[in-house]
Parts: C-alpha cells; structure tokens; sequence
C-alpha cells in the first residue's frame, strides 16, 4: 500500500492523505471525490489514478461505483496554432 505522502494523481498533484481525508470526511462516490480534491482531472483523465480510487471508495463503502468517462477536449487546438510566426 502506498504511504500517506504518495501521489497517486500525479497530473494534479493529489497525495493518498487528500483521498484518504475527503473519505474520512463523508465522500461516499468517485464524483464527490473527483469535486474535492481534482482527482482524475489532470491531462491523462484518470488513467493513472482512478482505478486507486476505485478501489478506495470500495473499501470504505458498500455500494459499487460507476467508471468515469474521459472527457475530451471541446475545441481541440490546431497544429496550425503552434507554428512559429517568426
């Protein structure tokens, strides 16, 4: 098991301790745990970190918890942009 000073989400910095306090504070669903400490909403969408916090939630709770859907970016930057003016 990972230490309390352990990242888990490493896209928002997020430690076990953050994870571990909310749910000791009453979070009972990912969603509620993804408002609280920014879990699961850095660049990678949770790839990294939501089975953890899957696993988590389970542990501390009896009902089983939905996966969370990536959500993709709205208006995608184009290469075009990127290019040097100069």
């Amino acid at each position: 098991m990972p230490e309390k000073d352990t990242v888990i989400c490493r896209c928002e910095q997020v430690k076990k301790a953050d994870i571990d306090n909310a749910i000791n504070q009453g979070v009972k669903d990912v969603i509620t745990l993804k408002m609280r400490t920014r879990v699961t909403m850095g660049d990678c969408q949770g790839k990294t970190c939501a089975h953890y916090c899957y696993d988590r939630l389970n542990q501390s709770t009896t009902s089983p918890q939905p996966l969370i859907r990536p959500r993709f970016p709205l208006d995608p930057i184009p290469f075009a942009a990127l290019e040097d003016d100069a």
